[in-house]
């Protein structure tokens, strides 16, 4: 008699045998000789395991089913029906072979997907590969959390139409803007659909918040926003530490004067200067950074004008920037402009505005 055979004569006894304690231990004995024999298991045998299995398993309770699942996702041979129907069980039973099992088609999903609820869309996001007719239904159906998920997943692939729904919904929700911005097969036009999609969004909120500022500063600081803050990828990574206690010491003996500032950017004096423009603006030494060195200029015209910064004090920090990071003559005139054609006080509710936007990413 082949091991096979044994195994099919056990699951015969396990389908007469009434005591739950047994049929558990006769289960986990079954589930052991399955996989043991699993590749010497003709298509018959392996049918009349997983009919077996399936009675046996649906009269215990809910944590045998789910060591059922759990043992069979990681195998290519399990048994179709089986497999399926815990797929289709309570999500602490579906939840290993939804994310896991091979025996499961895109049919079979596709077909769960559209009855099941948010947790068993939020297993299949952890799958290694979702084809696109999946990811079809997942997009369609899913909550903010299932579609972040499954942005973030790079085994999945999207259709056209899904991408488009994922870059309207990316409008409203960071982490899946994020998610979207660091795949690399999101199609450039998609890209440009979320920018525009945050500037409009920010535009109304913006124009809500400050009737008392000009259109024009409104479009700018919307432009800034939409190709910047939104779209960096800046991080709290505490690359300056805490602030300098000597900076902060000098702030509140009000000796942290703009010549003082001015002269840290003119001798290269980095930590310093950062530390200083942080404890001025109220920032963090990281967001100050930020915006001396990778926000659009116009973002530090802004800062300098919001807090009466001289025109040679604006010169000296955009001089250190075309020292450390380059800019061209052109970027350096539009930023004099700019920083001249801005008042004090519509410069502070810009920043204001500004240092929120930059908290929030």
């Amino acid at each position: 008699m082949s091991s096979a055979q044994v195994c099919l004569h056990d699951l015969e006894a396990l389908s007469t045998e009434r005591d739950a304690g047994k049929r558990r231990e006769l289960l986990r004995k079954v589930t052991d000789l399955f996989f043991v024999t699993e590749e010497q298991q003709t298509d018959d045998e392996r049918d009349v395991f997983g009919g077996v299995l399936e009675r046996v398993a649906y009269e215990l309770e809910l944590e045998a089913r789910a060591e059922l699942s759990q043992r069979l996702s990681s195998s290519r041979f399990a048994p179709h029906n089986i497999v399926r129907r815990l797929a289709e069980d309570d999500i602490e039973v579906a939840k290993p072979v939804l994310e896991r099992s091979t025996v499961l088609s895109d049919e079979d999903l596709v077909e769960i997907a559209y009855s099941k609820g948010q947790q068993h869309l939020m297993a299949m996001t952890h799958r290694e590969h979702l084809s696109m007719a999946v990811t079809d239904v997942i997009v369609q159906r899913g909550n903010d959390a299932v579609l972040t998920s499954v942005a973030a997943n790079k085994g999945a692939r999207f259709s056209g139409k899904s991408f488009d729904t994922l870059a309207m919904k990316a409008t409203h929700i960071a982490a899946l803007r994020e998610e979207l911005i660091n795949r690399d097969d999101v199609p450039n036009e998609v890209v440009e659909a979320i920018k525009r999609s945050v500037a409009e969004k920010l535009k109304k909120e913006f124009s809500s918040q400050h009737a008392d500022i000009s259109s024009e500063e409104i479009d700018h600081v919307v432009e800034l926003q939409a190709e910047n803050v939104d779209f960096s990828s800046l991080k709290e990574d505490n690359r300056f530490g805490p602030l300098k206690v000597d900076v902060v010491d000098l702030h509140h003996k009000g000796l942290l004067t703009q010549d003082k500032i001015k002269m840290y950017a003119e001798k290269g004096m980095q930590a310093e200067l950062v530390h200083s423009l942080a404890v001025k603006s109220e920032m963090t030494p990281d967001m100050a950074y930020h915006t001396l060195y990778e926000a659009e200029v116009p973002a530090l015209a802004v800062l300098c004008r919001a807090f009466h910064f001289k025109r040679d004090t604006f010169g000296a920090l955009l001089q250190d920037r075309v020292h450390r990071a380059g800019l061209s003559a052109d970027l350096v005139m539009n930023a004099m402009k700019r920083y001249d054609s801005l008042d004090d006080e519509t410069a502070m509710r810009i920043f204001r505005f500004l240092k929120v936007r930059l908290s929030v990413a």
